[in-house]
């Protein structure tokens, strides 16, 4: 695994083989590690940005609100077309777009596995990390 070679993008300069995507991947874990160990008070003080007064933080504003909402709607979007051209590609039995039907059904899958069941039902369920307006620097209890 380590010689292979992984297949570059248009716009990178040269190809990065397996074992330096996981050097690279390794180097921001610890870097992230040691920026939240040396501090500690980081996502108090970034979320303290959001926070407006009263019990209330920028994503109870209306234009934020509106943007959530248009991004969501445009996940929505590219998961309905992704899975569209997924289901096209295998019924033609060519690509889509240029692109062909395992390369649609991987982003499908990414789409739903990584948001989807990762981020909304893995984290934001089973960790027990309170939300920003559940913390007592916030008015919470």
């Amino acid at each position: 695994m380590a010689g292979r070679r992984v297949q570059s993008w248009p716009f990178a300069a040269k190809s990065l083989s397996a074992t330096s995507m996981l050097a690279w991947s390794a180097l921001a874990l610890v870097t992230a590690a040691a920026v939240f160990k040396l501090l500690p008070d980081l996502d108090i003080a970034v979320a303290s940005r959001f926070y407006i007064s009263q019990r209330r933080f920028a994503g109870n504003v209306q234009w934020v609100a509106i943007l959530r909402y248009a991004l969501q709607a445009l996940y929505a979007g590219s998961l309905a077309f992704s899975l569209f051209a997924a289901v096209w590609s295998l019924y033609k039995g060519a690509s889509s777009w240029g692109i062909g039907s395992a390369h649609w059904i991987f982003v499908s899958l990414a789409l739903i596995v990584g948001p989807g069941l990762v981020a909304n039902v893995l984290l934001k369920d089973q960790v027990g990390r309170p939300r920003p307006n559940q913390i007592e620097v916030f008015g919470g209890k």
